[in-house]
């Protein structure tokens, strides 16, 4: 076939070099252009070819090898491969799933929907309008989220509401005569419900120094927060009677964790319900937990002893010297790297026996999967 031949079909692909190796361009198949270069060992021989694609065109060739080396050997010129592929791309293309075209009425019962309950709550939506996130305040002011997840048989099918709630929640859904307004009120009643445990965490999250979680969202009943001397403590509160008695955790070195644990079973009978979990453990303990805003880093000393950061692949600095005049903290990993780097370190089963990097006290840690 000759080169005329081929600018006339391929108009798009052209030689990149005056002996006729490598060839470059597009492929326009339904509407769609792929860019490619072909590089041949010599001029007419397709025989070892190497084929380059954009993205694209290597997704959807990807499996195809065997195909392609099976038209490079059967094809006698460049003009014949190149119509081959073509074809090939065409067939790829016809076997993928084609994108469901939502109905007209499914648009509409969702726009009209969203006008029912007011467009100031969408905070976000996306393209096909099949995921809608709202944002509901409770009597308080507070913000939680709703999200919506529609299927394509929507109105016939009610949405999937997704929230963050201590615990799940099933809405009464009417699939004959379903309205997103009925959702809203439901979810309003329940937020309603939890409207003390929300004042607990929040009391917790403007008047405590918060470790963990960084970004809390409304379904963790979890606080862990700093009490200082490299000491924290972590509350679990209970979402059916935040005013409880929550559950407590105390972390750090065993000489100033134990002076804290003997607070805490000496006085824990003196809670009184009436008060925020925060003031009854600030009275137990004698104590005023350091607030973030009022407190300095290095005054806590958070931070891993070897990284120097807090925050390591989601771990916090939880290994700490038994030294109480040292008491640094450390990340597992980061410990267990710099004890298995020194020569005098030992082993015994699964655990490591080393020096501390600060203090050169007795210190040891987990062997861990690197």
């Amino acid at each position: 076939m000759s080169s005329l031949n081929r600018v006339a079909t391929f108009p798009l692909i052209i030689p990149t070099n005056t002996n006729g190796t490598q060839y470059q361009g597009f492929i326009t198949v339904q509407n769609k252009e792929f860019s490619f270069e072909i590089h041949l060992q010599e001029a007419h021989n397709l025989k070892e070819a190497r084929l380059f694609g954009d993205p694209e065109l290597k997704r959807l060739l990807h499996d195809q090898e065997e195909a392609i080396l099976n038209r490079l050997e059967q094809c006698t010129d460049i003009h014949a491969f190149f119509l081959d592929l073509k074809h090939l791309i065409e067939d790829l293309l016809t076997q993928e799933p084609q994108e469901k075209l939502l109905s007209t009425e499914y648009y509409t019962t969702i726009l009209s929907e969203i006008d029912s309950i007011g467009w100031d709550k969408v905070e976000k939506i996306d393209a096909d309008f099949q995921k809608v996130a709202l944002v509901i305040l409770d009597s308080a002011g507070r913000r939680h989220s709703l999200v919506l997840q529609f299927s394509e048989n929507f109105p016939t099918e009610p949405p999937e509401c997704l929230v963050e709630l201590p615990e799940s929640i099933n809405f009464k859904i009417n699939k004959d005569d379903f309205h997103l307004v009925s959702i809203i009120e439901q979810y309003c009643e329940v937020l309603e419900k939890y409207n003390e445990v929300w004042n607990m965490l929040d009391d917790l999250d403007q008047n405590a120094w918060v470790l963990e979680p960084e970004k809390p969202t409304r379904n963790i009943m979890m606080r862990r927060i700093a009490l200082g001397n490299l000491c924290s403590l972590q509350i679990d509160l209970n979402p059916q009677d935040p005013h409880s008695i929550p559950q407590c955790q105390i972390f750090g070195a065993e000489s100033a964790v134990a002076p804290i644990r003997k607070l805490i079973n000496e006085n824990l009978r003196s809670w009184d319900f009436k008060e925020t979990p925060r003031k009854n453990l600030e009275r137990i303990l004698a104590i005023k937990f350091p607030s973030r805003h009022a407190s300095t880093k290095n005054e806590l000393s958070v931070e891993c002893g070897i990284c120097y950061s807090y925050r390591l692949d989601e771990n916090i600095p939880d290994q700490l010297c038994s030294n109480s005049k040292c008491g640094q903290p450390f990340h597992n990993r980061c410990l267990y790297e710099w004890l298995r780097a020194v020569p005098s370190t030992r082993q015994s089963f699964s655990t490591l026996f080393g020096l501390c990097p600060y203090c050169n006290d007795t210190i040891t840690t987990k062997v861990i999967d690197i």
